[in-house]
């Protein structure tokens, strides 16, 4: 059986040889295997990248949960230590005043 023949586009009848078909077929081939593997790339590219950001927000989340107890323990260290000069100065101020009293009776 003789090679069929393609139409071009000035109407001219060409010759289409088997090997130029298997050609054609090969790079249809080699088109689709790429393709394929062009989006296996990608996927894995994609999860790659989503594996990054889900890292990084649970490291930024943790951090800022770090901060954020210690900013309360160094309030809570502040205020016991407000309470410790209140008392003391409290106290001083009981002091004088027993002085103050101590000399108006002299």
């Amino acid at each position: 059986m003789p090679p069929k023949k393609a139409n071009n586009a000035s109407g001219d009848e060409e010759p289409v040889s088997i090997a130029f078909m298997r050609e054609m077929i090969d790079q249809h081939v080699q088109k689709a295997y790429y393709k394929d593997f062009k989006d296996q790339q990608e996927k894995s590219f994609r999860s790659f990248v989503q594996i990054i950001a889900d890292s990084t927000n649970q490291r930024t989340y943790n951090l800022v949960s770090e901060v954020q107890n210690l900013k309360n323990s160094l309030q809570f260290s502040q205020i016991s230590n407000a309470k410790k000069t209140s008392d003391g100065s409290r106290e001083k101020l009981k002091e004088l005043n027993r002085a103050t009293q101590c000399l108006a009776r002299m």
